[in-house]
């Protein structure tokens, strides 16, 4: 991942949404206009949660005493919970 943008909810992941952006030629005529391909913005709900393992997972929800916790659907372990600052 390479950039987290918080007040749109979207991020910024690598070679992820690459898409072609038109560069103009410069005044100097030292370089060409051409085209490029960068990386655009996803939104976070389009990205997947990575397990202990590796793996791409789901995010399940158990309840063990009194407590909520969220777990992994592929591997079952626990996931840990966000430090708060």
């Amino acid at each position: 991942m390479l950039r987290v943008l918080t007040d749109r909810n979207r991020l910024l992941v690598e070679h992820v949404m690459m898409i072609k952006k038109h560069v103009k030629r410069t005044r100097r005529r030292t370089s060409r206009a051409a085209s490029a391909e960068q990386e655009s913005t996803i939104h976070v709900s389009n990205v997947m949660l990575v397990d202990g393992e590796g793996n791409k997972t789901r995010v399940g929800k158990r309840i063990e005493g009194e407590r909520l916790f969220r777990y992994s659907k592929t591997s079952g372990q626990l996931i840990p919970e966000k430090k708060k600052a």
